[in-house]
């Protein structure tokens, strides 16, 4: 009866998560209540949980059956003399920008935890999709200014992490098209059923004047007028570009920077993992999901004490004064109004338990 009705697990769940794999789990749990206590045991043992890294810890059946209610299954493995088989009872996540760094770091936290993943780009074959996929994620091709592409990635995911490009190579900021990406992932979402969105925002989660934050608020209302619950994620600016020369404009935090908010101004900083860790958080329903604004401060600290924590880390950042006039000329007005911003915003906290800067530098010597 056992293995009856495990089979049916199997086969309900073919498709990643559905209803009726849910239910069918809860039967097996019934069933066994009836059958004898060593046959519940090495069942539970084979039963994976969101919140609990020890895959092979015995756990009691109420326990087993509580993750159920709160729906923290993820993989039920049966075997018998007449059965072996994985089912999956959680669908896969979507994560959209996955070969870029928050949608990256992102896609690494959930296959940390053994959630599959939906990894979307636009180049499947290239080197950030093969060492995802050797990771284990599923890449598969959708490019944001085609809707039919993304409706097909989509489908199948009920939860989705959501980030579109918001600068060219050069550093200028191309706000009309990630109005129009935002709006068309929004459109493919709600059409094939997402209920769940995490979306990377900008700013404080208010209006600001700023096109590369309000653009934010607008791509998160398109998806709540689509029915979908928006989690938005609002970090500061990341520690990575202290030393990350690929982050375009390349040299402008320590070339162009000081001359707007000073040397001794604290700013805040967040580590692009900590972004990764709280989107699978929200995702993984940790964090309410409903209408939340998360903010994401891992440390306030000024240029003056990031450049001398990183210099007696023998990382002392190269420096090339650029002229205001001419950063200006090289890539338009975004990147030194969210500076001039930065000077007007007051009422920022740390974040408990994200990484300070002096951590943060200590790990990139790992």
């Amino acid at each position: 009866e056992v293995a009856a009705v495990t089979t049916a697990l199997a086969t309900s769940t073919s498709t990643p998560f559905t209803h009726a794999g849910r239910t069918a789990l809860q039967k097996i749990l019934a069933v066994l209540r009836e059958v004898d206590a060593e046959s519940t045991r090495e069942l539970a043992a084979r039963i994976r949980l969101f919140d609990d890294g020890n895959d092979s810890a015995r756990r009691p059946l109420a326990a087993v059956e509580q993750a159920v209610v709160e729906g923290r299954v993820l993989e039920i493995h049966y075997t018998d003399k007449a059965h072996d088989f994985t089912a999956r009872t959680i669908e896969p996540i979507a994560v959209l920008g996955a070969t870029g760094r928050t949608g990256g770091a992102t896609t690494r936290h959930l296959l940390q935890r053994g959630v599959p993943v939906r990894a979307l780009t636009r180049d499947p074959d290239g080197e950030a999709s093969r060492v995802l996929r050797d990771l284990g994620a599923d890449v598969v091709a959708a490019d944001m200014d085609d809707e039919a592409s993304l409706k097909q990635a989509l489908d199948g995911a009920t939860r989705v992490f959501n980030v579109q490009p918001a600068y060219d190579d050069r550093g200028r900021y191309q706000g009309d098209l990630e109005l129009a990406q935002g709006a068309a992932v929004a459109r493919a979402a709600a059409a094939v059923g997402v209920q769940h969105v995490v979306q990377l925002a900008a700013g404080r989660g208010v209006p600001s004047g700023l096109p590369h934050f309000d653009a934010k608020l607008t791509i998160r209302r398109g998806f709540e007028q689509e029915g979908i619950v928006v989690t938005a994620i609002h970090p500061g600016p990341f520690m990575e570009l202290m030393i990350d020369r690929s982050f375009a404009p390349a040299l402008s935090v320590w070339g162009v920077e000081p001359r707007i908010v000073g040397w001794d101004r604290p700013l805040p900083w967040v580590a692009l993992d900590d972004i990764g860790r709280a989107a699978s958080s929200a995702l993984l329903g940790e964090i309410p999901a409903d209408g939340e604004t998360l903010e994401l401060i891992g440390d306030l600290r000024s240029l003056r004490e990031c450049r001398q924590l990183l210099t007696a880390a023998g990382r002392r950042p190269r420096r090339i004064p650029i002229p205001t006039a001419m950063f200006r000329a090289m890539v338009g007005d975004e990147f030194i109004s969210m500076w001039e911003w930065l000077t007007t915003v007051e009422d920022i906290h740390v974040t408990p338990g994200l990484t300070d800067v002096p951590t943060w530098i200590e790990q990139l010597g790992t």
